[in-house]
């Protein structure tokens, strides 16, 4: 093309000087932030030899408000990204290019006054009159009065180099203050086109055609477009220093087969649209959509009351971060935690630019979310949200989401893995609650990454979080069947254990069923006005500090706490910890495929206490985390005491393998010593055959129910590992559970005679209290809630744990496993 080969990379080219320096009218004023020096220019290939004044270059140069269009020439400069904007606005607005000349008043003491938009506002820059010349004289970039626009764009810039190759949506927007799109050329026929350019010029739009992805590149102004004699046609302004093409009319074929690419730009302030607000914010925090922490990035809620088309503009002043813009359909005046493909209505970007432009169509009387962010997280800066539109708008800048960080560690302790791991009851819990409800984001960071926690395999190592609904017990309602619910876990209904001293003498076992019904309610009076009094005071302890962290939004003064925030407080302070999540009591899940991070999303109920329970994938991996809650309300948390478990190895030999309860060997079974340590709400105990455990494959879940419902005088013909007369009886024989029994003495605990229930020996005095369903699946177990009444000082309360087959003879290893909200302790009594 005859426009590209006019130019080599926007210019012409370059005569080198061959003689030293020299500056011409060095009395008048200059410049001392941008002096005439190589500093200034920046170019190797085209040095200055001298420098001039502006009136000894042109003498007969027109300035403002008479600015010919056809002055503006390029020189050895690739400036046309930044001239063919002055062209097309010298061509189509006059006054408002002769606007940026502020003050010419002083032209003859060698100092002028220009001014460019600057993002928030116009920018006066001063500059002195001296240009660049080559070694004939003349000047070596542009000329006439854009020379003046050229030098304050190159000390805006650093130097005179720092304009070689530019983007002409940019020079647009620094020109006039308003916003620039570029378009690309190559979706458009000859008539397409011409219409569209017409259109938009018929709108006040300034337009730019430029070349890209060839040899050459060029950007040249577009002044008009049209048809004539049945042939299309589009005008164009070449900047070019040789002048040869001037103003041109090309072939809209040729036109397009030389460009593919369109700038156009539109003023701020026009007859169809306005600027309505503007905005400044110190960073942009929070990261692009889809990450944990988008929803801390400034929030802005827009609302119109007639239908209009609104452009947001997201201003940074260098190209220093990749910028975006999403505009979500708002249900409230309330910041949101998450984007949603369903409320995402309009987004642009991610750009790096000094200007990002988005276009959305608000309709009457909806209200719409608009949140500028970086790529970057935490991006640091000043950045100008401006809002341009056809009617009146109303902006509203929303408060900063509310966020709560806790920290928190897995020790030995308190790891115990995913649920439905037995030991998962003794990760750290944290009891949150908002007062007046809202969706909630919560993050879980590992501090250290997967040296933190061991040398174990990655995928051993991911962190993850389970939310549950908080029980101020610390459970289900006692008396219902907790196994048929839990998730890879079997065993029988939960037992309510009540513990009960007499005055003045030895404390006395009870079973619930041999005790009558207002005596049961009795207890559990006293027991929950017990739990009222300590939540109440903890939560009188916890109102201010708790209101101060978590409380009112950071933007208003704190106020005194209301009725609703001392319910909220008194809700965390009432709930305990969890030692299972069944499904009914479980909100959500997430996480647990990443080591370093997992991110969990759930709806708080007004007033209503959850619990936060972060795990690892598997138990016994240890490091720190970090708990990162976001909520559009404001959030109370509490962290929990620390859960305990307990965790034996043991075996059914041939001399210990003593069946169920039913046999004459039961009292041969391994027996366990659980000592409870007041206060204790609940325990969990878990037996799980080991996985060196002798036992045949178990068999599939359809037939459970048969083999369950089998008679036992069928399934025991012979009670030895080595021979079974029919597989369904090794599946019976090989069933586990176990006991749980109640015992009370005055004495250290020690083995029981298993033969003589309820009576006194001089192990004390026991009782069962609860049995397990036998069960082939690898583990089972039963949750027990102990409310209960402080027993006598000299007497010990402590239950044994009697895990067997369901046939004796059954020999193999097996894990017992006890979790509980205070400290416990678990041994052997019968090595």
């Amino acid at each position: 093309s005859p426009i590209l080969r006019s130019c080599s990379r926007g210019r012409p080219p370059s005569r080198r000087p061959s003689g030293g320096m020299s500056i011409t009218g060095s009395a008048l004023w200059e410049d001392p932030a941008f002096p005439a020096s190589d500093t200034s220019v920046g170019l190797t290939d085209s040095p200055p030899a001298s420098w001039r004044r502006f009136h000894a270059l042109f003498p007969d140069a027109v300035l403002p408000p008479d600015i010919p269009p056809g002055d503006v020439r390029q020189g050895a400069l690739g400036s046309c990204w930044l001239l063919a904007p002055v062209a097309a606005l010298a061509s189509r607005h006059p006054k408002l290019l002769a606007s940026l000349f502020v003050d010419t008043s002083r032209m003859a003491q060698g100092r002028v006054t220009l001014q460019t938009w600057g993002g928030a506002g116009w920018q006066h820059l001063e500059i002195d009159t001296l240009l660049p010349c080559d070694q004939d004289g003349n000047a070596l970039f542009s000329h006439g009065w854009a020379a003046l626009v050229e030098k304050a764009a190159a000390k805006r810039c650093g130097s005179f180099a720092g304009l070689e190759g530019g983007r002409s949506v940019e020079a647009f927007v620094d020109l006039t203050g308003g916003f620039a799109k570029r378009y690309s050329l190559g979706e458009y026929d000859d008539a397409a086109a011409t219409t569209r350019i017409t259109h938009w010029i018929s709108q006040g739009a300034l337009l730019c055609a430029s070349a890209s992805g060839r040899e050459e590149t060029h950007t040249v102004a577009v002044t008009a477009a049209g048809r004539r004699a049945g042939q299309h046609f589009v005008t164009i302004r070449d900047t070019a220093s040789d002048g040869a093409l001037g103003m041109t009319e090309l072939a809209t074929a040729h036109f397009l087969h030389t460009f593919d690419r369109l700038s156009v730009g539109w003023l701020a302030e026009e007859r169809q649209r306005q600027v309505r607000h503007q905005v400044e914010m110190d960073g942009l925090p929070g990261g692009p959509p889809m990450t944990s922490t988008w929803c801390t990035n400034h929030q802005h809620l827009i609302r119109s009351p007639q239908r209009c088309r609104v452009h947001l503009l997201l201003s940074q002043s260098s190209h220093a971060e990749y910028l975006g813009l999403s505009v979500l359909s708002a249900a409230s005046v309330q910041p949101v935690v998450d984007c949603t493909t369903e409320q995402l209505l309009a987004e642009a970007g991610p750009e790096r630019a000094r200007q990002l432009v988005c276009e959305f169509v608000a309709e009457a009387g909806c209200r719409y979310l608009v949140v500028p962010h970086s790529v970057r997280a935490r991006a640091s800066g000043i950045f100008i949200l401006r809002v341009l539109s056809e009617a009146p708008v109303s902006m509203q800048t929303l408060p900063p989401i509310n966020h709560v960080d806790v920290n928190g560690g897995w020790e030995a302790h308190t790891a115990g893995g995913r649920f439905p791991s037995d030991r998962w009851g003794s990760n750290p819990q944290f009891a949150v609650c908002a007062p007046a409800g809202g969706q909630v984001r919560c993050v879980l960071s590992a501090l250290n990454g997967k040296d933190a926690i061991g040398e174990a395999a990655v995928a051993d190592a991911r962190v993850g979080l389970r939310v549950l609904r908080a029980s101020e017990s610390g459970g289900e309602p006692c008396g219902e069947d907790q196994g048929s619910s839990d998730e890879g876990c079997t065993g029988g209904g939960a037992s309510l254990l009540l513990l009960s001293g007499l005055a003045g003498g030895p404390a006395t076992a009870t079973h619930p069923r041999a005790l009558g019904s207002d005596y049961c309610r009795q207890l559990e009076r006293q027991h929950r006005s017990t739990l009222d009094a300590e939540a109440a005071k903890t939560a009188a302890l916890a109102i201010q500090d708790l209101t101060t962290r978590a409380g009112p939004p950071r933007h208003e003064r704190p106020a005194p706490p209301t009725s609703r925030y001392q319910k909220a407080l008194v809700a965390i302070a009432r709930a305990r910890r969890a030692l299972r999540s069944p499904p009914r009591m479980t909100v959500a899940e997430a996480g647990f495929v990443s080591a370093s991070e997992g991110t969990v999303l759930f709806e708080a109920a007004a007033g209503e206490a959850l619990l936060l329970v972060p795990s690892t994938q598997m138990a016994g991996q240890h490091g720190a985390f970090r708990l990162q809650l976001y909520s559009s309300t404001p959030l109370t948390v509490r962290r929990l005491a620390d859960g305990h478990h307990a965790l034996v190895r043991g075996a059914w030999t041939a001399t210990s393998a003593g069946g169920c309860r039913v046999e004459r060997t039961w009292q041969s079974n391994p027996q366990y010593c659980l000592e409870l340590i007041p206060p204790v709400d609940q325990i969990r105990i878990t037996l799980s055959r080991a996985s060196t455990a002798n036992t045949r494959a178990r068999p599939s879940n359809a037939l459970k129910p048969f083999l369950r419902r089998c008679d036992r005088a069928e399934s025991r013909p012979n009670r030895t590992m080595g021979a079974r007369m029919t597989t369904r009886s090794s599946m019976v024989d090989s069933m586990v559970g176990f006991y749980v029994l109640r015992c009370c003495s005055s004495e250290t605990p020690a083995p029981l005679d298993l033969a003589q229930e309820g009576k006194v020996s001089a192990a004390g005095v026991w009782e069962v209290l609860h049995e397990t369903p036998f069960t082939t699946d690898a583990r089972t177990s039963c949750l027990l809630r102990l409310p209960m009444a402080m027993p006598t000082p000299a007497a010990r309360y402590w239950l044994c744990v009697v895990p067997t087959t369901f046939a004796p003879g059954i020999t193999g290893e097996f894990d017992l496993t006890v979790c509980s909200n205070s400290p416990v302790t678990l041994r052997c009594l019968t090595e």
